[in-house]
């Protein structure tokens, strides 16, 4: 798999390095950043600093050892039109995006903005999930649980981890509910998983249940205005 890390801060964000290396496997790592210039600065302004974070990431990606990992710096007015223009160049099979708070300013924008319009498939991460050894995957059906299953499958067999699937059932009426294999094909026999679990009740408190018995989750989401619910 091929990995573009969104770097806003090279210290800050060096677990994203270490979550990109769990998923790329044999795969590339690229390390891209944007400098921003506002005001009527000019862009060649920002030169010593774009060389400088070069450096800086050339220096995070010489931490990976046995990957393939390179540094991509740019100079531009909104960070995340530089990384869009990364991601449509390098046609990463992932892009990994450090956790902000809704409305907290990440790249230039915001979080519920970098969902809405996503420019390949996005993770957006919170602390360091490459270190968990039990991971939850919550899972509705749909691509993006698909994305969320393969994902956590990959961080375990990284770490030597192991993996659960769960699936919150609807209420429906007496119809057989449908099952993790009908939901994710083979993938919910990999040899990572170690537990199948299908319960009825409310999705948020079934789920927050299970988390307390594993160190991180995985699920997809959508950043869809006015979605009904978003997970995956």
């Amino acid at each position: 798999m091929k990995v573009l890390v969104a770097i806003s801060d090279p210290e800050r964000d060096s677990g994203l390095l270490e979550t990109a290396a769990a998923l790329a496997g044999d795969g590339e790592v690229v390390l891209a950043s944007a400098i921003e210039v506002t005001g009527d600065a000019t862009l060649a302004s920002a030169q010593p600093e774009a060389r400088a974070r070069r450096r800086a990431l050339d220096a995070l990606a010489g931490e990976v050892p046995g990957r393939h990992a390179r540094s991509l710096v740019t100079v531009a007015r909104v960070a995340w039109d530089a990384i869009r223009e990364a991601c449509a160049t390098e046609r990463p099979d992932l892009l990994l995006v450090a956790w902000r708070r809704p409305g907290w300013d990440v790249l230039g924008t915001t979080i519920e903005a970098i969902l809405r319009q996503p420019p390949c498939d996005l993770a957006v991460v919170k602390g360091r999930p490459a270190r968990a050894k039990r991971i939850l995957v919550p899972v509705r059906g749909g691509r993006y649980a698909q994305l969320a299953a393969q994902l956590g499958i990959e961080l375990a067999r990284s770490g030597a981890g192991a993996v659960t699937l769960l699936h919150v059932a609807e209420r429906n009426g007496g119809r057989r509910p449908v099952t993790l294999y009908q939901l994710l094909g083979e993938r919910a026999y990999d040899e990572r998983v170690e537990r199948l679990v299908t319960r009825s009740g409310d999705p948020a408190k079934v789920i927050a249940d299970e988390l307390a018995e594993h160190d991180t989750i995985v699920f997809g989401a959508t950043g869809r205005e006015g979605a009904r619910d978003p997970l995956g």
